[in-house]
């Protein structure tokens, strides 16, 4: 069975707290009880976290913002320097004042920043939505026991397959 983070995605922000809820997703037959218990706290951890991972983003973009403005503040106040490497006395250009901004090392490493937040605040809505889901999963499997569809019998077979299949 592959690792449950197998695809090597993790949020820059508390990366150690989404794998370990990123391993929480896969249920527990045989401690459904449990399983049921603990839900709400882990959504609600969940959550929280996206909900500081949005702020992270939105601050970000502010940032961002605050840097490409004050870029071009810089730009139009800096004389241009003209093809021969000597001040030509023109003022730049908005056009020019405009292409000039992304190529600022601040505007980029802010551009970095807004990329891995918004990835960051991605992961974690993704994750909270698979709570949600494993939610759902753990009142249908625990209905379907209280039915008797599945047996205790059928969870402890399908455990042993399992584990059989992990050593081979």
């Amino acid at each position: 069975m592959p690792d449950d983070n197998s695809y090597g995605i993790t949020p820059s922000f508390r990366p150690e707290e989404y794998v370990w809820l990123r391993q929480r997703l896969k249920i527990d037959q045989m401690a459904i009880d449990k399983e049921i218990i603990e839900m709400p706290e882990l959504i609600q951890k969940a959550g929280e976290y996206v909900s500081t991972a949005i702020e992270i983003r939105e601050a970000a973009e502010n940032e961002l913002k605050h840097e490409q403005a004050a870029v071009a503040e810089r730009l139009r106040l800096t004389p241009n320097i003209g093809k021969d490497g000597k001040q030509d006395g023109k003022t730049r250009s908005e056009a020019q004042i405009a292409s000039e901004v992304p190529l600022s090392d601040l505007v980029r490493e802010k551009q970095m920043e807004l990329s891995t937040a918004r990835l960051d605040a991605a992961l974690w809505s993704i994750l909270v939505e698979s709570l949600r889901r494993k939610d759902s999963g753990i009142r249908v499997m625990a209905d379907l026991i209280s039915a008797r569809f599945i047996t205790a019998d059928h969870i402890l077979d399908k455990r042993r397959q399992e584990i059989r299949n992990a050593k081979v």
